[in-house]
């Protein structure tokens, strides 16, 4: 704890951060879109870019597939290697496209770098332009 640095936790929402606008250089979130629905995906991302400051970054580290292709591909394989419950864990969660998250990022004004770590998790870096 150094001089003149506060340390608070706050209540908030994917969709209502409990800070003004442009307080932060860096967000990150780690495995929790994947409970959003896309069109909540849509507005948390917009919440991140409300409290980042100009240049910001945004770091997503979630379950995804780089798009619906990707995704229906995998999910083929899934049953047809008879791995059922698998395909049923995936269907319990909105694993993104990815391809989806890069334009809404685009759209909201940021550059962004995405690149596949593991057959699920995929990281995304944004920076506000």
């Amino acid at each position: 704890h150094s001089k003149g640095c506060t340390s608070e936790t706050k209540l908030g929402t994917f969709f209502a951060f409990p800070y003004f606008g442009g307080m932060f250089d860096f967000v990150v979130t780690s495995f929790a879109l994947h409970h959003l629905t896309d069109d909540q995906k849509t507005l948390a991302l917009a919440e991140c870019k409300r409290v980042l400051k100009p240049g910001g970054r945004l770091v997503i580290a979630d379950s995804m597939f780089a798009d619906e292709e990707h995704r229906a591909l995998h999910i083929r394989a899934l049953l047809q290697a008879g791995r059922k419950e698998a395909v049923a864990e995936i269907e319990d969660e909105y694993y993104a496209d990815r391809s989806k998250l890069v334009q809404n990022l685009q759209e909201l004004g940021f550059r962004v770098q995405a690149r596949q770590l593991t057959t699920y998790v995929h990281l995304i870096e944004a920076k506000l332009m």
